[in-house]
C-alpha cells in the first residue's frame, strides 16, 4: 500500500496527469513527473505545475523529466524500466 514515505511517478504532464501530480505533491507525497518536452519539465522544476478548480488554487514545484530513464523514483528491485513499461 501506499504510505507518505511512497514515491510516485507520474508519466505525462497534460490535463489529468499534472493535476494529479499537483494535488497528490500537494498532500505531502514525493511526486516526480515525466514531461513530453525538456522546456516543460524545467519550468515544472522551476515554477512548478499551476492548477486551479473546484479543488482550489494550487501550484507544486516538482522533480520533472522528459526521458523516463532519468525519473529518481524507485522500486524495491531498483530502477524500474519504464521505457518497457510504456511499451507494453
Amino acid at each position: 500500500m501506499f504510505g507518505k514515505d511512497s514515491r510516485i511517478a507520474v508519466v505525462g504532464a497534460g490535463a489529468i496527469g499534472g493535476v494529479v501530480a499537483a494535488l497528490v505533491s500537494e498532500v505531502g507525497y514525493d511526486v516526480e513527473i515525466v514531461c513530453k518536452y525538456e522546456d516543460l519539465a524545467e519550468r515544472v522544476r522551476t515554477d512548478g505545475l499551476h492548477v486551479f478548480g473546484a479543488k482550489g488554487d494550487h501550484r507544486a514545484v516538482m522533480p520533472a523529466v522528459a526521458d523516463a530513464m532519468g525519473l529518481q523514483v524507485q522500486d524495491y528491485g531498483g530502477k524500474i524500466n519504464y521505457y518497457k513499461f510504456l511499451q507494453g
